[in-house]
């Protein structure tokens, strides 16, 4: 095996271990109890728990909604709360 070929096999493993690490691991922690808790950064952090706190009023509205036998309003929350809510360009998130 040539130089050029071993430089290309262990660039090759290290391209595949970057890839492994940061795309298919991720960025986790095993907790004690057995969950696993994904590590994000303080922006990500922030847009999870607010879009999280949108989806519980949201959930909210048509349960009142339904309690009252209101269809107009728990279609109105519920199309609020999907697709139509988010701003382009997140729709991956979704």
């Amino acid at each position: 095996m040539s130089v050029y070929q071993t430089v290309i096999v262990v660039l090759l493993l290290i391209i595949a271990a970057m890839v492994y690490k940061f795309i298919v691991a991720g960025s986790t922690e095993r907790l004690d109890d057995r969950r696993v808790a994904i590590v994000l950064e303080p922006v990500e952090r922030a847009l999870m728990l607010s879009e999280m706190r949108a989806f519980v009023d949201g959930l909210q509205l048509i349960t009142d909604a339904l309690s009252r036998e209101d269809m107009h309003s728990v279609a109105k929350a519920a199309r609020e709360m999907g697709k139509a809510r988010s701003p382009s360009g997140r729709h991956h998130l979704i």
